[in-house]
Parts: structure tokens; C-alpha cells; sequence
């Protein structure tokens, strides 16, 4: 059986930089996934096996107009208490593959659940936040795609309000 992937167009966007520690003012300035790895990788999850030299950061990739959502994770991590700063949460990961100037990098979809992410940072399904190891020049408004497995992330319109 081949398996089915999904190439999506996106655009390198400017996310909160919580995740790589660059914020200002930001309660982890190591960055929240340098926080987060012990708990994966006690969880089974070596992200630093699965991606040789991890970025300790993620790439925002804006998909818009389009929606992604995760329905069939490779793997999850559930009730990470990482930090005493807020609630555990939980993280589903995706294996995929970000092209960028015709490169091909190994990645993971990295993506803390809607129904455990704080209130503060609002989940927005038009981006999808990607791990993979450095991606040199890479900048903010690039064009960049994505493969991933057609099975693994349900990928829609989205709904139009009713006013």
C-alpha cells in the first residue's frame, strides 16, 4: 500500500518566539522546547534521535486560507506538566518533510493540543508549527512546503461564519 501525502504551500511566518526563547519578556528563556524535550524523550520520544541537530525552536508555517488539523498523530505526549507557569498540556507530533530552495528536511508537525494550550496563546489552525533542524537562510516570508501523510492531518476550508 503507498502511502498517501499531502503537499502543502505555505509562508515562513513570525510566531510568539516562546518556542526558541527569543521573545522579550518571555517566562523561558531557554525556550519552551528546550523546557519540553526531557518530558518527550521520557515519554518515549527522542526528538533529538528523530531530528539530528534539532533547532530548539519552531518554524510558523502559514497555510491560509486553508485549516490543519492533527487526527491521527505519530505520537503524543499527554499531561506534560513542563513548567509550573501553566497546566499540563498535550502534544501531538506528525512526521513530515519541509522543502525549502529545493531542499528536502526531515520534521515533525509539533503541536500542543487546542484543548490543553493556555488561553493566552489561541490556537490558530491556519499555522502550523514545525520542528525540524536548522534550515539555513531561511526568513520570514519565505514560501516553503510541506509533505505529510494525507492520513495524519485533516486539511479543510474553513468554516464561514453566520452572522
Amino acid at each position: 500500500m503507498k502511502l498517501q501525502i499531502t503537499r502543502l504551500n505555505g509562508i515562513v511566518t513570525p510566531g510568539y518566539q516562546v518556542a526558541s526563547g527569543q521573545a522579550e519578556n518571555s517566562p523561558f528563556p531557554a525556550g519552551s522546547i528546550d523546557m519540553q524535550l526531557p518530558y518527550f524523550k521520557q515519554a518515549g520520544w527522542d526528538l533529538h534521535q528523530l531530528i539530528p541537530n534539532l533547532y530548539l525552536g519552531t518554524i510558523n508555517i502559514n497555510i491560509a486560507p486553508l485549516e490543519a488539523h492533527v487526527i491521527r498523530p505519530d505520537f503524543v505526549c499527554c499531561h506534560v506538566k513542563w513548567t509550573d507557569h501553566i497546566a499540563p498540556e498535550d502534544f501531538l507530533f506528525v512526521t513530515c518533510q519541509v522543502i525549502h530552495h529545493n531542499k528536502t528536511y526531515d520534521a515533525l508537525v509539533y503541536y500542543p493540543s487546542p484543548h490543553t494550550k493556555p488561553a493566552m496563546h489561541k490556537h490558530n489552525f491556519q499555522c502550523l508549527e514545525i520542528l525540524s533542524s536548522k534550515i539555513p537562510n531561511l526568513c520570514y516570508n519565505d514560501p516553503i512546503q510541506l509533505d505529510i501523510k494525507t492520513s495524519s492531518v485533516d486539511i479543510m476550508q474553513p468554516l464561514k461564519k453566520v452572522v
